[in-house]
């Protein structure tokens, strides 16, 4: 059921819908952590905070995003990175931090070359095209 929350959390954040992402990712996060579920609990807390970031646009926003950044990097996974990293580069060019932004997509096209998990390129280089835009 956690891993299905995520799933259906990424979806919404596929669609650009932010309250949707919230809502499912919010009730991830708890089943997740109720459950002992430390990856899920991780990866629908990067869904959580680019909700908040898209919602709000504010640095506390970006707080418990940088936090289930560093609970998603504790459990050693790479499953699902170049996208994980792709959501908060994206919400770093939400409030205009392209400069933060830009390495991340870097590390998420590197980590996707490295591991074949490339179903996201696309998305990181219209990102990677558009954060170098936007600092120019």
């Amino acid at each position: 059921m956690a891993f299905a929350l995520d799933m259906a959390a990424a979806v919404h954040q596929f669609r650009r819908e932010p309250d949707r992402t919230l809502e499912l990712a919010s009730r991830a996060v708890a089943l997740s952590t109720e459950q002992g579920f430390p990856l899920w609990s991780a990866f629908g807390g990067l869904l959580r905070g680019w909700a908040l970031v898209c919602r709000r646009k504010g640095e506390a926003e970006m707080t418990e995003l940088q936090d289930a950044l560093g609970a998603w990097r504790a459990t050693g996974a790479r499953v699902c990175g170049p996208y994980l990293l792709g959501v908060i580069a994206d919400a770093y060019a939400e409030i205009d931090e392209a400069g933060t932004a830009l390495p991340l997509v870097v590390e998420a096209l590197t980590m996707a070359d490295a591991g074949g998990e490339v179903w996201w390129t696309p998305e990181l280089l219209r990102l990677q095209r558009h954060l170098i835009a936007a600092s120019a």
